[in-house]
């Protein structure tokens, strides 16, 4: 890419795993949305241990609890996670995109960027299930491949799994 006169972001997508199982109108599925992980993980040829960091899709809903407690069925508390959806509001498909180039773009400045929510806000259910989240300040890019998950309308699920450049 550089060849061509790209300059790249902080990193580079290596992997892209997506399913759908239509379970739910609105509320994800644990079993579409981990096919997509685990199918991503091993096109990337990591493993869940190898991830630092992740990006989730995040509403602010009830389907919240459930994308953490499968997040966390597949890899290790020590992920810092990110939720990008309450800064960029509902882009419909355009979302994940955008919260994909604000991953890049902290990587590329050594940060991952602050999410609009204050510690004190975090749902108490949510919390018992991790411990690793990004809120309202800014912290350092940890080294180390990033996951990014995107669940749509009808249970159609997206991961891609980044590497730092």
């Amino acid at each position: 890419m550089t060849a061509k006169g790209f300059k790249p972001l902080g990193m580079e997508p290596v992997s892209v795993g997506v399913s759908s199982d239509a379970d739910h109108i609105i509320t994800p599925s644990v079993e579409g949305p981990t096919a997509a992980i685990r199918n991503a993980l091993a096109e990337a040829a990591l493993s869940a241990e190898e991830m630092t960091t992740w990006d989730l899709h995040a509403t602010a809903t009830p389907g919240d609890f459930r994308e953490i407690e499968t997040l966390r069925g597949v890899v290790p508390d020590s992920v810092l996670v990110t939720a990008r959806k309450g800064t960029f509001g509902h882009g419909m498909s355009a979302g994940g995109g955008w919260e994909l180039t604000a991953q890049y773009l902290g990587y590329e400045r050594g940060r991952l960027y602050p999410t609009p929510l204050h510690r004190s806000e975090l749902n108490e259910e949510i919390e018992k299930l991790h411990s690793a989240y990004v809120f309202d300040e800014p912290c350092n890019a940890t080294k180390g491949a990033a996951g990014k998950l995107s669940m749509g309308i009808g249970g159609i699920n997206a991961c891609v799994i980044s590497r730092p450049w």
